[in-house]
This record gives structure tokens, C-alpha cells and sequence, in this order.
């Protein structure tokens, strides 16, 4: 097995960002762990991508390890990467990739850059699709519109050096990378409070998967909330999709043949949120009456369905606006400290919720 960026890290007692940071000779980086990260490369075995021989391997490019600090390089345009989530089914082509794209859009439209967009059904087929645009006219900087633990298109970046931003809370323990996201466990709680406050003391929770960071917080805040208001965590009434549509139907059949059910609902996604009215309306339920629903995104889908969705509002074209911006920031000033950068939220109420009717 190859020696990783990760090796190395763990070897000179650094983040794997550092160990970049420490090939591309930044500033930023101390030379005391300069040395160490350059001491655990030798002594690994290590050979950065641009200094293998192959670069059919799916190396990217990246600054040599030896000689003086490398300065900025800065063009008039630029490229820019967007790389969206692997995408198993059409239940993930939602309108919120679409906000965020068009944020990062609007901000490179104004700096002259160009965008390239990659996508894959699958991790690998992704990774392979992003070193294929590298080994054209490779793009200056990426932006990640997910974030997943252990992704192999992120240890790719992170082990070439080449510039990247996630739009979602980094994934790893990493401190240095830089992000765009919302308080999404703040969200979830308020959303399940809010729900809590109509007098609903039997909320369930419904979402894709939640080795996604974004679902994981968004559970962690409904079960924080659900805590602080003293009412009862049913593993029965807690659902988790792995994103396709046949699961989630597969899931919410179950679920409404429960002997007892919530008489409210968070959903992570609008689209979570449709296929859950859609069902309950077809065994039928009414909504808000039988069952409150609250989704998040606010987007297209919230303000057409019946009821009408309430929903939070997560900004997804800003979120998009200030992935592009610290990206260029980032390309610009080589040196800056990883940024976390978080966008607010607001919650939207529409007439999918009501009050606990008295028994």
C-alpha cells in the first residue's frame, strides 16, 4: 500500500492540511514543522504527486518540497471546480445544489473565472471524473458542495495541495480546512422547539444518511431539543434513508403502519419532506391536522406543495456565494489560516404545521 498525505501526518504528529501546506512551502506553516513534516516524508518514503514519475496515477498538481517559500501565483482568470455529492439517485438532484451553483456563479461571473462542474454515480467514479479534469486544463481551485468522511476526492486535494473549500462542516477532525455551512444542529433544534411550542410532544425525524455532516447535525440538534423539552427519543419514529427515493418509500410505508405515530415530523430535505405527504395523504391523513411536518431548505418545493411547507431557510445561494468568494480569497492570498465560514438561517413557517388539536 502507498504512503498517504495522512501517513505523514500522523507520523510528524500534524494535520494532513498541514503536511500540504508544508509541500506547497506556505508561509503560514513554521519552519520547525516544516522540518518535521519534511523528516517523516523522507523517512516514509513519501514522494509528493508532481515529483512522481507517473502522472497518469491521478496525481494533481503541487509545489516541490525543497527550496524558497513559492510566491502567489496569480492570473487574471481563473478556473474553478464545483464537485457535486455522488449522486445514486434523482432524490438528490434538488433545487439546493442548483441555489448553491448559482451563487458560485454570480461571484465568478463578477471575477472573470470559469466553472467547471463534476459529478459521479458513485466515490471512486467521482474521484476519477475530478483527476480527469485535472489532467486537462486544470482548474486553480475546487469547491466541494458536500462533505463526507474518508471522501478519496478530498485526501486528493488535501495530498496535492491544491486549493479547496467544502460548503458543509468539515467531516474530519481536520481544524485546518476551510468550510461554508449553517449552524445546522442550532437549526434543527429551533425547527423541533417550534414544534415542541405547538404543544407536539411526539416528534419523529426523518433523513438521508447521516454519515453526511450535514444529517448528522440536524439529528443531533432534533434529539438535543427533544431532551431539553423532556419529551420521549422513539427509535421507531427516527428514520434514516440512504438517499434513494425506493427507500424512502420502503421506510415511510413502515413507518405509517406503526401502531402509534408522531403527530409531527422534522425532515432533513424538502424533497424528504414531499415524499412524506405524499404517503400520508394517500393513507388518508391530513396534514397539519394528523401530522405536522417541518423540512429544511425553503426551496421551490416548500412554497408549492399543499400545505405549503414550513421549512428553514438555509440561504443555499449565499452559502454558494461565499464558497466562491473565500476560494478566490484563498487563491489570491495562498497564506491566509483556514476559514469556517457560517451563513445564518431563519425559519420559515407555512400551513404544514398546527397546533396539537385538544383530544
Amino acid at each position: 500500500m502507498s504512503v498517504t498525505v495522512r501517513d505523514v501526518a500522523k507520523a510528524a504528529g500534524v494535520s494532513a492540511s498541514t503536511v500540504s501546506r508544508t509541500i506547497t512551502n506556505q508561509a503560514t506553516i513554521s519552519d520547525a514543522t516544516k522540518e518535521k513534516v519534511r523528516k517523516a516524508m523522507l523517512e516514509l518514503g513519501y514522494v509528493p504527486p508532481k515529483q512522481k514519475q507517473t502522472v497518469s496515477s491521478g496525481a494533481f498538481q503541487s509545489a516541490k518540497i525543497s527550496g524558497g517559500d513559492a510566491a502567489p501565483q496569480r492570473t487574471a482568470f481563473r478556473r474553478i471546480g464545483i464537485v457535486l455529492p455522488p449522486v445514486q439517485s434523482k432524490m438528490q438532484e434538488n433545487s439546493f445544489f442548483l441555489e448553491v451553483i448559482k451563487g458560485i456563479s454570480s461571484c465568478c461571473n463578477q471575477r472573470s473565472c470559469s466553472v467547471s462542474l463534476v459529478n459521479g454515480s458513485s466515490p471512486e467514479e467521482l474521484r476519477s471524473a475530478v483527476r480527469s479534469l485535472f489532467s486537462g486544463s486544470a482548474p486553480d481551485g475546487m469547491i466541494l458542495l458536500y462533505s463526507h468522511k474518508n471522501d478519496p476526492v478530498t485526501e486528493d486535494l488535501i495530498s496535492s495541495g491544491v486549493p479547496f473549500i467544502l460548503v458543509g462542516k468539515s467531516a474530519s477532525e481536520e481544524e485546518d480546512q476551510s468550510f461554508i455551512d449553517n449552524d445546522n444542529i442550532a437549526a434543527a433544534r429551533e425547527a423541533t422547539a417550534y414544534l415542541a411550542g405547538l404543544g407536539h410532544t411526539k416528534i419523529g425525524f426523518l433523513s438521508n444518511r447521516t454519515e453526511e455532516q450535514f444529517n448528522a447535525d440536524r439529528k443531533a440538534g432534533y434529539l438535543l431539543a427533544l431532551a431539553e423539552h423532556a419529551l420521549p427519543i422513539r427509535p421507531e419514529w427516527i428514520l434514516e434513508s440512504d438517499g434513494t427515493s425506493e427507500r424512502t418509500e420502503e421506510l415511510l410505508t413502515r413507518f405509517l403502519s406503526l401502531p402509534e405515530l408522531p403527530t409531527a415530523l422534522l425532515a432533513a430535505d424538502d424533497l424528504l419532506a414531499v415524499l412524506t405527504m405524499r404517503q400520508v395523504l394517500s393513507k388518508g391523513l391530513r396534514i397539519p391536522e394528523d401530522l405536522s411536518v417541518i423540512s429544511f431548505n425553503d426551496s421551490l418545493l416548500s412554497r408549492i406543495t399543499l400545505p405549503a411547507l414550513t421549512s428553514v431557510d438555509v440561504q443555499a445561494e449565499r452559502l454558494g456565494v461565499e464558497a466562491a468568494a473565500q476560494l478566490l480569497m484563498r487563491l489570491d492570498h495562498p497564506d491566509l489560516p483556514a476559514n469556517k465560514v457560517i451563513v445564518p438561517h431563519r425559519l420559515v413557517v407555512r400551513e404544514s404545521c398546527a397546533a396539537v388539536s385538544a383530544p
